[in-house]
């Protein structure tokens, strides 16, 4: 019977590029994963047992940028955590982004407060992206032009949650600044009405 190696976390990188080898796949395992199934996330990774795989190839990278594509998880790796013969083990790292357990709005008032929350409908537990991060702070800056706070400023801090493993709070700064209010309407092409009744029409502008 021949000898087992076993092999670290590094095998993948350090394989000979020059004479990359086609192995079988003995199993396939996922790490480093809480929250979802890793079922689901071996099937994405199209790697299924009794296939080959050539390394080192370009196999490995193309599973790798599925996982990236998906904007779930801050670290990705593929390694082999058994070899012998031409039958390999892979494993799957993966490090999920960060949840939130906490969110907490600074810089506005109590009504306004509950008013951004419902808009931006960020819920604890749910992953904190950079795309979610962007599109948080979009809503709340348009929310507040409406109102004609058009320089609204905002930005998010995210703290590590000591107490829960890869949970962080948010904290979300909002800088409304000074309303911008019209000093003065001037109407062009509008010589059949009154400028004094357009005006009034335009009194909450």
């Amino acid at each position: 019977m021949a000898a087992q190696e076993r092999v670290g976390h590094d095998t993948l990188q350090v394989m000979d590029y020059e004479n990359p080898k086609e192995y079988v796949i003995a199993d396939v395992t996922v790490s480093g994963i809480e929250f979802i199934q890793k079922e689901v996330l071996i099937s994405l990774s199209g790697l299924k047992k009794g296939n080959t795989i050539t390394l080192p190839g370009d196999e490995v990278t193309d599973v790798l940028k599925k996982f990236w594509s998906q904007g779930l998880f801050s670290d990705a790796s593929i390694t082999a955590s058994k070899i012998e013969g031409d039958s390999i083990w892979l494993d799957i790292y993966l490090t999920e982004q960060s949840r939130m357990s906490r969110l907490t709005l600074t810089g506005i008032g109590k009504s306004e407060t509950q008013d951004v929350r419902e808009k931006i409908n960020l819920r604890n537990g749910q992953q904190v992206t950079a795309d979610i991060m962007d599109n948080t702070q979009r809503i709340i800056r348009d929310h507040f032009k409406e109102k004609g706070f058009l320089n609204c400023e905002t930005s998010i801090v995210l703290t590590d949650d000591t107490l829960r493993v890869n949970m962080v709070q948010m904290e979300i700064f909002v800088r409304k600044n000074e309303r911008v209010k019209i000093n003065e309407i001037f109407f062009i092409g509008a010589d059949n009405f009154k400028h004094t009744v357009l005006k009034r029409k335009l009194k909450d502008t």
